[in-house]
């Protein structure tokens, strides 16, 4: 089965709940956080959705990131999934 990119990130985002405050961020407490129904976050983790730009931007404004956290998390993202 191909692994697409919306499956990669999927996985990743699972991957790095479960580590997060020792694997007890639940599916519940990260869609709250993100302003995300917990079904849509389940088919992101799955890979079948993918959050959409507008989501991601509301994110950096809500969350006040800097242009320097902006520019980490899209340096992970290459990193991750290539140019």
């Amino acid at each position: 089965m191909k692994r697409t990119v919306a499956t990669q990130v999927g996985e990743r985002i699972k991957s790095l709940r479960l580590q997060s405050r020792g694997g007890k961020l639940t599916q519940e407490r990260l869609a709250e956080r993100a302003d995300i129904s917990v079904s849509f976050l389940s088919m992101i983790e799955r890979g079948e959705r993918s959050a959409h730009v507008d989501t991601l931007a509301e994110f950096v404004q809500r969350h006040r990131l800097t242009r320097r956290e902006v520019e980490r998390l899209l340096t992970v993202a290459q990193a991750l999934f290539g140019d």
